[in-house]
């Protein structure tokens, strides 16, 4: 298969097939350290976060890296 013809299969799926269904959701109070904790025990490089007014958010291995390593910020809080 050509890489354009194995683009156009990829892109020609439907989301059901390359999703994972074992979502990681954590609470909007967990902490960045709980939530790698969490990634790194079910072995997400993302989680779901659910907000208390009920909208959900994402939070990435990235995110973590970027956003609170990078910077030096403490994981904890």
């Amino acid at each position: 298969m050509t890489e354009t013809g194995w683009l156009r299969d990829v892109l020609s799926r439907r989301v059901e097939e390359l999703a994972d269904g074992d979502v990681l959701i954590l609470d909007e109070s967990s902490s960045i350290r709980d939530a790698a904790a969490a990634m790194r025990d079910r072995g997400k490089r993302a989680a779901v976060v659910r907000f208390r007014d009920g909208s959900l958010g994402i939070v990435t291995e990235r995110d973590v890296l970027y956003k609170v390593a990078a910077e030096g910020l403490d994981p904890r809080s």
